[in-house]
Order: structure tokens, then C-alpha cells, then sequence
């Protein structure tokens, strides 16, 4: 084994990244009931990674991430994440279609029992097209609705931490038993053995552009969907999802042959390993003559086999005009309010909660963005592919001082800064005594109103106060020119500085006061 310095280097040299950032993550010891994943809590460290955090990540006390993206628009590798962590036969799956097909893809096990299937470049190759070819595989794969990464086809230009592209765990923290490379011939590899076997299949960018997803060796639909032909061809029609399966070649067959659909969706149904009963074949005859249905692209099994971009190629597709965004690049900056950017067609739509959750008001920025609109769908068949969007969304943490709470604290800071050292001065702005800021809450607001913040209502102004700055109301005495009391409120100075990295509280609540 050699040493661990040298090892790092190699990993570094490997995993070409983002030169800014990194990301790191802490797991917990918890499982998500939602999905099966360890729980986990990450975060984005802006700093470059360097071999002395490589090495932290191997030897177990760090784990980090890198995204792809290191320039403008550019990757040296690429990287599916299969998240199927019930699923023993996955990674087996994986590993033999690699094999099979004499695939470049080197499969690694993920530490939740996932697989991250990886490709690697020996020079620059575009991001788009990585990403384009990347979701073509992830059908051929059966594993259609994974993350890809990258996610973005370059690098974005806002100012938040959103702007750096997302990024994944990488490989070999700590516990080599959980986390590990598999040859094709299903032979598990220590890291250094992992470099070398990644080397030898990293692409050049000729080579790249040569790859083609296999194709199918006779297809049950011509010219049909892709994951309908996949389903066909592996014989992944399961029991469950029969009905679902021969609606969809129902839509097929009302396109391909309008005249003799129904006795061929007969025959289609004879190919199950086991039929659906007449009656059942019956009924979707009988509600596919009276009206014409959509491919469900967002149902299993057909977006387990997703291929979009092929299926609106074919003359019996789902065509431009049908498709919908795929599962893949749904991001969250938590704001106040949150903010979504969505990827789509190479493209990027900012759109507020309430333009992601109406369809209309998603297809008029799709409009003003890409100069074409989707045909008016179902609340239903809206919320199926929201629920797609969102189960693989990445939420991006934003600055604290970039919040409406920090732009406060920022301003109450220079409020307090003009704290006068006369004690009898209160009616006439801050006064400063004893480490405390005593002030009225009339000017404070007019100071605000000064500087035009209008970001927080007053209850939460009133939260912010509270919560945040650990601030109370008292009453302040002043002996001049006459003595008398003054309500106000006290913060410490200390309270002004505060450490971004402190979770904030929930301020959604109502002040007592």
C-alpha cells in the first residue's frame, strides 16, 4: 500500500473539481424513513480541496464532495447516483450490463448501499454533453429517474452558493466495507487498485463522442418509447405495474396503428409472463376508445426506463411539445422566500413557490425562456412530476448576511453604532451603557424606513429582536431635562456580532409582544 499522502495526491489528480469549493457532510447515525439514506447534515466549505483534506477523507475523520464542474463549462467526469438502497441485486445489475456491453463506467458502492457509477475523461469534455449522453444511459441502465452530475451545464452567475454547481460524496471515507469500487468481473478494489482501474478507462474526447448507448436488438414498439422497449426487452414487467405498462402501449398502438390497436393490444398483453385477465384489458379498451391519453412519463415503470430526449425523437415519442422536465435538476436556494432554479433545455428558469406550484404560471416563464409552451395537463399529472422534481431537489443554504433576518442585524449594528453616551439622550436616538444598546423602537424603524428595508414586517422585526439579538423591552430612567421613564429595548453589543455558522431560530412565530 503506499502511503497516504501519495494516495491523496492521486485522488486529487483524479477528481478534478470546482477549484473554489468543496463540500462536507456529517452523518448523524440516523436512517430517513422517506427513502432509506443515512441521515446527514452537509454543508459547502469555500476553500479549495487539497491533499491534506484528501487524506482527512480517507483516513475516515472527513467526508467530502466535489462537483464536476471546475470550469466555465467543462468535466473530467461525469457520475450517476443510483439511490436503490434495499436493493441487494443493483450494484450486480450495474456491473454486469457494464460488462455485457463492454462499457467504460466504473461502478462504486455508495456508504448507504447505493451505487455511483462513474466516467472519467483524460481531457476536457463539455458539461451539456456529458449530461446529455449521462441521462440516455441512466434509461439504458433502468434506473432512469437518478441524479446526474453534473447537474448544470456551466457555471452559474449569481452570487450565491448556488452559483457553484452541485456536488457528490466522493469515494473511500474511512470504512473501505462500505464504500468501494467493483471491477466488471465483480472484484471489489482498495483505492489504490480504484485508481488505477479508473485511469485505464477514463475517455478521451474523441473516444466520448464514439459512445453510444446499445441499442436494443429487435424492439416490441418501433419507433415507440424507449422505456416501453426496455420494459419489453428485459422483461421488467412486474406484476404491479402490468396495467400501468399496457395503457402506455395503448397510447402507443392509438398512434402507430389506429386501425387495429385493440386486437394488438391483445397480443401485447399475451407477452406479460402473466396476462392481465380479459376483463382488466377490457376496461382499458373501453376508456382508451373514448379519449386520447398521454404517455405516464412520471409512473413506474416507465420512468425507471426515462430517455426523454431520445423518446421526443421518435415519430411515435412523446414529441417536444409533450415532454415535460425530468427529475434531474431541480434546485432550492433557501431564501425567505425559498427561490427554484430549474435546468431545462439548457436553460435555467428562476421561479418563485407559487410559479413551481401553479402549472400556468410555470409554462408562462417557460414561454419567456425558451419561446414555446407545454399543453395545458391535468393538477394531477402537474403534481406527479413536482413530486419527480422533488425528490432529488438540492437545497442551497444561503449566507446568513444575505438573509432578511442578517440584512436587520446588519442594520440594527449600524443603528447602534450613533449610541450616544448620554444617558438622557434616548429621545434622541440610541444611547450606549453598561455593554448594553438601549434605543425606541419609533427610531428604530425610522432608521430602517431611512435606509428603505422593508424586507420584514414588524412581527418579525419584533422575532428578530427577540430570538435573534436576544433583545427585551424595559424602562430606561433619564433625570433631564425631566425625569421621567421611557419604554424601550436592550440589546447587548455583543449580541450585534453574530457567528453566521449558528442555526437560526424559527421566526414564523408570533411575538407576545
Amino acid at each position: 500500500m503506499i502511503p497516504i499522502a501519495d494516495l491523496a495526491f492521486k485522488f486529487n489528480d483524479l477528481f478534478i473539481c470546482n477549484p473554489e469549493v468543496h463540500g462536507q457532510t456529517s452523518l448523524t447515525g440516523k436512517t430517513r424513513d422517506r427513502d432509506g439514506k443515512q441521515d446527514s447534515k452537509s454543508f459547502l466549505v469555500k476553500a479549495p480541496l487539497t491533499t491534506n483534506i484528501w487524506e482527512e477523507h480517507l483516513k475516515g475523520t472527513k467526508i467530502i464532495g466535489c462537483t464536476p464542474l471546475f470550469n466555465e463549462d467543462r468535466v473530467r467526469w461525469g457520475v450517476l447516483d443510483v439511490d436503490v438502497y434495499q436493493e441487494s441485486s443493483t450494484l450486480e445489475e450495474l456491473i454486469a450490463k457494464v460488462k455485457d456491453h463492454k462499457l467504460p463506467f466504473v461502478v462504486c458502492r455508495s456508504k448507504s448501499g447505493g451505487a455511483h457509477v462513474y466516467l472519467f475523461f483524460s481531457e476536457d469534455v463539455s458539461a451539456s454533453s456529458v449530461i446529455d449522453k449521462l441521462k440516455s444511459f441512466s434509461a439504458f441502465f433502468g434506473h432512469g429517474a437518478c441524479e446526474i452530475y453534473p447537474k448544470q451545464p456551466k457555471i452559474g452567475t449569481r452570487k450565491d452558493n448556488s452559483r457553484y454547481g452541485n456536488w457528490i460524496n466522493m469515494p473511500y471515507s474511512g470504512n473501505p466495507t462500505l464504500q468501494y469500487g467493483i471491477t466488471e468481473e465483480n472484484v471489489s478494489l482498495n483505492p489504490e487498485e480504484f485508481i488505477e482501474y479508473a485511469n485505464s478507462k477514463a475517455l478521451t474526447k474523441d473516444a466520448f463522442a464514439e459512445l453510444k448507448v446499445p441499442n436494443l436488438v429487435t424492439e416490441e414498439l418501433p419507433e415507440g418509447p424507449p422505456c416501453l422497449n426496455y420494459i419489453f426487452q428485459n422483461r421488467a414487467q412486474h406484476s404491479e405495474s402490468r396495467n400501468i405498462t399496457l395503457s402506455n402501449v395503448a397510447v402507443y398502438l392509438k398512434k402507430a396503428q389506429p386501425s387495429e390497436w385493440k386486437q394488438l393490444l391483445q397480443k401485447y398483453n399475451r407477452k406479460f409472463s402473466e396476462p392481465l385477465e380479459d376483463r382488466e384489458v377490457e376496461a382499458i379498451i373501453s376508456s382508451y376508445s373514448k379519449k386520447d391519453y398521454k404517455y405516464q412519463c412520471s409512473n413506474q415503470p416507465l420512468c425507471k426506463y426515462c430517455d426523454a430526449s431520445l423518446c421526443g425523437q421518435r415519430k411515435f415519442g412523446i414529441g417536444k411539445e409533450e415532454f415535460l422536465p425530468n427529475n434531474r435538476s431541480l434546485m432550492q436556494l433557501k431564501s425567505d422566500p425559498p427561490l427554484w432554479f430549474l435546468a431545462l433545455d439548457n436553460e435555467e428558469l428562476q421561479l418563485t413557490t407559487e410559479q413551481f406550484d401553479n402549472f400556468n404560471l410555470f409554462n408562462q416563464k417557460v414561454m419567456e425562456k425558451l419561446l414555446f409552451k407545454y399543453p395545458p395537463i391535468k393538477q394531477e399529472d402537474w403534481i406527479n412530476q413536482q413530486n419527480l422534481l422533488l425528490k432529488n431537489c438540492t437545497q442551497i443554504d444561503i449566507p446568513f448576511e444575505m438573509t432578511p433576518v442578517g440584512q436587520f442585524v446588519e442594520y440594527v449594528a449600524m443603528f447602534a453604532a450613533s449610541a450616544s453616551d448620554n444617558p438622557n439622550n434616548i429621545k434622541l436616538g440610541p444611547i450606549k451603557q453598561h455593554g448594553c444598546i438601549y434605543f425606541r423602537m419609533v427610531d428604530l424603524k425610522d432608521y430602517l424606513s431611512q435606509q428603505r428595508f422593508k424586507e420584514l414586517p414588524d412581527n418579525r422585526i419584533l422575532s428578530a429582536l427577540k430570538q435573534v439579538l436576544k433583545a427585551d423591552a424595559v424602562t430606561h430612567k433619564i433625570k433631564e431635562p425631566v425625569k421621567m421613564n421611557v419604554r424601550c429595548w436592550r440589546v447587548r453589543e455583543e449580541s450585534l456580532n453574530l457567528d453566521p455558522s449558528v442555526p437560526l431560530p424559527n421566526l414564523n412565530e408570533q411575538s407576545a409582544y
